[in-house]
């Protein structure tokens, strides 16, 4: 995926902070909040902007002091087109922080990506590595011996006919069946099978955006 990395949007929030999970009980209102999101559709802003907060309620010297648990509204006041390149372009997935993570998801579109700190950062970032296999190469992914048996099972009905007027025979379908298997993103860890087993140690190094210039 390319990205023209001169391009960025600043967009200006204001709207409603919650402060206590699962209450609206000592909320704080907010405004005049501005930060920078990757160039998109104004259909994309909020979506961008919510995910956004997470790290802007952390960082801002307005809001660092509360305790932020959420948002309870979000209003995108002004959108203006800046300069700039999100953090996330040219660097490898796995050596993302949560900033990066959090414009990756932005670059995408995608809301997969857990938001600033849900979790580890180590399973933030193989669940950036899974999305984009997911989302941009259209891989299916594979997470359990049931979805590689579904995947058998689609197989076979597709090569019926062929293997039953003889076409194909039983070799075949499993080579085909192997075939499809390839294609998918395996994330079943099987320790009686290293060779085939998913490791996210051994994962390559994925730059899932790339700089206009630097594609070239």
């Amino acid at each position: 995926m390319e990205f023209d990395n001169t391009k960025m949007i600043e967009l200006t929030v204001s709207g409603t902070i919650r402060t206590e999970i699962g209450t609206d009980k000592g909320s704080v209102p907010f405004t005049g909040i501005k930060f920078k999101i990757p160039e998109c559709s104004e259909e994309y802003y909020t979506q961008h902007a919510k995910r956004m907060m997470w790290i802007v309620a952390k960082e801002n010297k307005k809001l660092e002091k509360i305790p932020f648990q959420g948002l309870i509204q979000i209003y995108v006041d002004k959108a203006e087109k800046c300069e700039g390149t999100p953090s996330c372009v040219d660097k490898d997935v796995k050596e993302m922080g949560w900033l990066d993570l959090q414009l990756l998801a932005c670059c995408l579109k995608v809301r997969e990506i857990p938001m600033y700190l849900n979790g580890s950062i180590r399973n933030a970032r193989e669940k950036a590595y899974e999305t984009y296999m997911k989302v941009i190469k259209k891989k299916k992914i594979l997470k359990s011996g049931k979805d590689k048996k579904i995947i058998k099972e689609k197989v076979h009905r597709r090569f019926a006919a062929e293997l039953a007027n003889g076409d194909i025979n039983n070799t075949d379908l499993e080579f085909k069946v192997q075939e499809e298997l390839d294609k998918a993103f395996n994330m079943v860890v099987d320790p009686n099978n290293r060779e085939n087993s998913y490791s996210y140690t051994n994962l390559p190094p994925l730059i899932a955006v790339k700089s206009r210039k630097e594609s070239k």
